[in-house]
């Protein structure tokens, strides 16, 4: 095992679990985004940012598989995949935020999103 896909499979970790909390936790202005914000009046812009959130949190999933498949049989060649997903998955979190805070008001839980994706960012282009 490498230590750089160590630190990816780490880095990826706190990635999923911010955007874990950011779907989890209670503390949007609705309640939690996927289950009680869809009872709300602006429901519409809930379901967009919790899908955005959601489909990224998907895709971080099999991000980290794949950089643990990497790490445990040393196949590079899984990298590639594993870099594209996270990006992919760092560009519909950022769109989920612009869109929050585009469409409704502002809290801290969006930030969870954006803080985990940033950290995951800095440090996977740090080491490219």
């Amino acid at each position: 095992m490498e230590k750089s896909g160590i630190q990816s499979v780490v880095h990826l970790g706190f990635s999923i679990l911010f955007l874990s909390l950011a779907l989890a936790l209670p503390y949007w202005p609705c309640g939690t985004i996927l289950t009680s914000c869809m009872n709300s009046p602006r429901s519409n812009a809930y379901l967009v940012v919790g899908a955005l959130l959601a489909s990224a949190l998907a895709l971080e999933l099999v991000a980290i598989l794949l950089a643990v498949i990497s790490c445990a049989s040393s196949l590079k060649k899984l990298f590639l995949p594993f870099y594209y997903l996270n990006c992919i998955a760092s560009i519909l979190v950022l769109t989920a935020v612009s869109y929050y805070y585009a469409r409704l008001d502002n809290t801290y839980s969006p930030m969870m999103a954006v803080i985990g994706m940033t950290y995951a960012r800095a440090k996977l282009l740090l080491k490219w």
